[in-house]
């Protein structure tokens, strides 16, 4: 027992302060390099390895707009072990600021993470509507808007062919903090009024009818309301029903 207790005194005053970092194990879904995580975590092999601090390296990585989380552990005896969740995209905001329109890509949490140029994937749908107070890389839609997010990502889980029958997703908000979708259909050069809450099955059926409609004429119609149990339409002459 006395040899035990000596040999832990010795590693723990003697060698443990003396360790040092090695080698940095990176676990990532992401495109990111270990270079660039050891830059952006400010880690530097050779540092003390009992001194490292795992929270603040995660909290530095988690900074970055395209990660949705970090974490950082030590593996003893001198490794360092970073694993990262990327954020997964959902669409694509064409925002206003001072100005100018700039599309931004956003995930399902209504964070925006890629600006212009940095976009890579330009299928995903197209949203309009949302207002910002600040703009930037890492800022994030309100709460209100956010709601709508929910039907997007529902859609894309059920049948992500009904999101590109779509040219664009409007978010409009007819009263203080009630939220509406208008959709524009890629074939028809009409507008789609909808409530929240868009699914597959509303999904399809506001295809059906555009289609009715379609082989029936649509001249002279500007929109289509499905938030009621009726279909109504707008058009020069006034609105009209549809059972």
């Amino acid at each position: 027992l006395l040899i035990i207790l000596n040999s832990e005194r010795i590693f723990h005053f003697a060698i443990a302060p003396r360790l040092e970092l090695r080698s940095v194990q990176l676990d990532s879904d992401m495109d990111i390099s270990l270079e660039e995580v050891k830059l952006v975590g400010g880690i530097a092999e050779g540092e003390l390895f009992y001194t490292i601090d795992e929270a603040s390296i995660a909290a530095r990585i988690e900074a970055l707009p395209d990660v949705k989380s970090a974490s950082v552990r030590r593996l003893f005896p001198d490794s360092l072990g970073v694993s990262i969740s990327g954020r997964k995209p959902l669409g694509i905001l064409m925002v206003e600021s001072d100005g100018v329109v700039f599309p931004a890509m956003i995930d399902r949490d209504g964070v925006v993470f890629r600006i212009g140029l940095e976009i890579d994937d330009w299928s995903l749908p197209l949203i309009r509507g949302v207002e910002f107070e600040e703009f930037y890389a890492g800022v994030q839609m309100k709460s209100a808007y956010r709601q709508m997010l929910a039907d997007l990502q529902r859609l894309n889980q059920q049948s992500p062919e009904l999101l590109r029958a779509f040219s664009e997703f409007r978010i409009e908000e007819t009263y203080p903090g009630i939220f509406e979708w208008i959709l524009v259909p890629i074939h028809l050069p009409v507008r789609v009024r909808a409530s929240v809450g868009l699914d597959r099955e509303q999904g399809l059926y506001i295809l059906k009818i555009l289609d009715v409609l379609a082989q029936s004429g649509l001249e002279g119609i500007s929109e289509i309301d499905f938030r009621t149990g009726d279909v109504v339409y707008s058009s020069e002459g006034g609105s009209d029903g549809i059972e």
